[in-house]
């Protein structure tokens, strides 16, 4: 309390200018916001890289990113790709375990139409589309039915981001994030979306380029294995199956042909690697050794040829091969063989599987050793009912268990099931020992039917 001179009472006003000080505390308010942006941005990111170096196969690998963004983007994602011209729905993730049913029925069943005007497919042609709040008519616009609408009526649509999902330039598909629960989408939820959308597209053009070139080394390496031909006396089942990793392809091949007046050949081979690469040395190996085989009746004197040949045709990858011809003799076959580098065939002899062996001489170098000279032919008697097999190491060899476990696996397996069938006998091969294989596997029975 105060006077003023008069004496009558008075009120002392300060004024302070607090402008700079509430500007500071603004701008500090905003920096902080910034930071725990940034941050939660660099956090969710720094998850997504994690998912991405713990990459295994490509839907799983988007499953998991999708599992990622719930609840932290929003209460639903949904991932569509586009395949071979058509749009598919490769993964769908609700934030809450109990909408999980709801999220799988919209991925099998109500996957985008092209054509349609959902906000997935505007957002592939024109870019990122936003909606922080939608309402009943919205989900009923939307809707392919009821069914449809009741999906998201259930779920508690509220608001959605698309994103679109791009890489040098091409359109890929689409990552959509819906909000449930009144939930709203800000700014920054959309460039968090966008981020993800980034390190999916990478995921899916991965895929994409992967795809591509399987495709095209796949018809490459089945053009290359032909057609078993019909040879009189024999029976011939082949099988082969590419790697699981990489293109899918390599430098195994089978092979089974017989010259006019001349005895019938099987050839088993591998050429190091399972790439295009592989492959495309297969194939010149193949060819050359079939033209090698004309007018030569000794195995040996075969491959010898094929090693004076490699250098010239730049073979750089290590090659085995078995070169094997069938003579007709009484009540069966004489096998002549050489083995350059390779595993050694399987006899199941006629009537006795239970006698089955390894035709095991130490075989010799691989083909186009330099230093190697004459290679060795080795002979065995085949009865009327006997089966070969060749094979590759893909079928008996990874990197959890060793060979001779591999080999002993085979022969078990192979005895067991030697009455079967020769296609039959193949496949249950296959099915015990070339499950997950690492490496490609080519495999060629014969049965011997008569001399």
């Amino acid at each position: 309390p105060t006077r003023g001179t008069d004496g009558r009472p008075a009120v002392l006003v300060l004024l302070l200018d607090v402008t700079r000080r509430r500007a500071a505390e603004a701008a500090r308010d905003e920096l902080s916001a910034d930071l725990r942006r940034v941050q939660r941005a660099q956090q969710f990111l720094l998850r997504a890289s994690d998912v991405l170096a713990a990459a295994g196969g490509y839907e799983e690998t988007l499953d998991r990113l999708c599992r990622l963004s719930v609840p932290t983007l929003g209460d639903l994602c949904l991932i569509d790709v586009v395949e071979r011209r058509r749009l598919r729905r490769v993964a769908a993730v609700a934030a809450d375990p109990a909408r999980q049913p709801l999220a799988d029925e919209l991925r099998t069943r109500y996957g985008l139409l092209p054509g349609s005007h959902h906000p997935a497919l505007e957002a592939m042609r024109s870019g990122t589309r936003w909606e922080p709040e939608v309402d009943e008519a919205w989900i009923r616009g939307q809707a392919r039915d009821e069914r449809h609408a009741e999906l998201h009526r259930q779920l508690g649509t509220s608001g959605f981001v698309a994103v679109p999902l791009l890489a040098g330039g091409e359109v890929l598909g689409t990552l959509t994030v819906l909000s449930t629960a009144g939930r709203r989408f800000g700014p920054d939820d959309v460039a968090l979306v966008e981020a993800l959308a980034g390190r999916v597209a990478l995921v899916v053009a991965k895929e994409r380029r992967y795809e591509r070139e399987h495709r095209i080394a796949e018809v490459l390496q089945r053009s290359m294995l032909t057609r078993l031909p019909v040879l009189p006396g024999l029976e011939l089942a082949a099988r082969y199956v590419p790697a699981r990793e990489d293109t899918h392809v390599g430098g195994d091949w089978h092979d089974a042909f017989a010259f006019p007046g001349e005895d019938p050949v099987v050839v088993i081979g591998d050429v190091v690697g399972h790439d295009v690469d592989a492959a495309a040395q297969m194939g010149q190996l193949r060819n050359a050794l079939r033209g090698l085989a004309y007018g030569r009746r000794r195995p040996a004197a075969v491959l010898e040829a094929l090693d004076a040949l490699v250098s010239g045709l730049a073979v750089t990858e290590l090659a085995s091969v078995v070169y094997a011809a069938l003579a007709p003799v009484a009540g069966g076959r004489e096998l002549r063989w050489s083995n350059a580098g390779h595993l050694p065939p399987l006899l199941l002899p006629a009537g006795r599987p239970g006698a089955a062996r390894f035709l095991d001489p130490e075989p010799d170098p691989f083909v186009g050793v330099s230093a190697f000279g004459r290679r060795r032919e080795h002979r065995a008697v085949l009865p009327a009912g006997s089966t070969l097999l060749l094979y590759t190491d893909g079928l008996v060899e990874s990197r959890d268990s060793q060979l001779e476990r591999g080999l002993e696996e085979l022969r078990d397996l192979a005895v067991r099931s030697a009455a079967l069938p020769l296609p039959a006998l193949c496949d249950a091969l296959l099915e015990d020992l070339g499950r997950g294989a690492e490496d490609d596997v080519a495999l060629l029975a014969v049965r011997v039917l008569s001399g």
